[in-house]
């Protein structure tokens, strides 16, 4: 294990970091919201799995706390980018191993289509266990799929149709679960 701690940049003196992602908490006095004063004892902070399925840490400055991804803060410790990219990719594709060895800098196209990316999403479409409707535009019952990949199958839809009309109602039904003159929709 690297246990050789450099300060977590922005959080100089408050935390440090190594080459695994292990995030060190340094022993500090700190503020009150209420005027008190609070000792905080130096520890390895504990992880957190995010929604997205990242580990994920809270970091404290002040009052303010940030929840920041591990394999981000290592990246931006340890890893040059000299290209500017935007996204960090997992070289072995587990989320959950944030060793500097795994991971590298890259852009969005270069991090969807790495590895088994593509066939997982492909994967993800046919088994998601929702079942897609068909329906005409002023709205009666066509047929009834079991995935999305059945409908471009049966259907005369192309698969990048499919995925922007479920990718639409996906984010309609998160806002509001009203449909409006849509060819497909996941069931219940």
């Amino acid at each position: 294990m690297d246990m050789d701690f450099v300060p977590l940049k922005g959080y100089e003196g408050i935390y440090s970091i190594n080459r695994n992602g292990d995030i060190y908490s340094h022993d500090r006095i700190v503020s009150m919201k209420n005027g008190g004063r609070k000792t905080i004892t130096g520890k390895i902070l504990g992880r957190l799995m995010g929604s997205t399925g990242y580990p994920r840490v809270c970091l404290s400055k002040g009052i303010k706390r940030r929840y920041m991804n591990v394999h981000r803060l290592v990246a931006e410790t340890f890893i040059e980018n000299p290209n500017n990219f935007k996204e960090v990719n997992h070289k072995d594709e587990n989320r959950a191993n944030s060793h500097v060895s795994n991971l590298e800098w890259c852009d969005r196209l270069y991090n969807v289509r790495y590895g088994t990316g593509i066939k997982r999403l492909k994967e993800s479409m046919r088994n998601n266990g929702r079942k897609i409707y068909q329906f005409t535009k002023d709205g009666s019952f066509v047929a009834e799929y079991r995935s999305i990949m059945d409908a471009v199958r049966t259907s005369s839809k192309t698969y990048s149709n499919c995925i922007r009309v479920y990718l639409a109602i996906c984010r309609r039904v998160a806002s509001s679960e009203s449909f409006v003159s849509l060819e497909f929709r996941p069931g219940e």
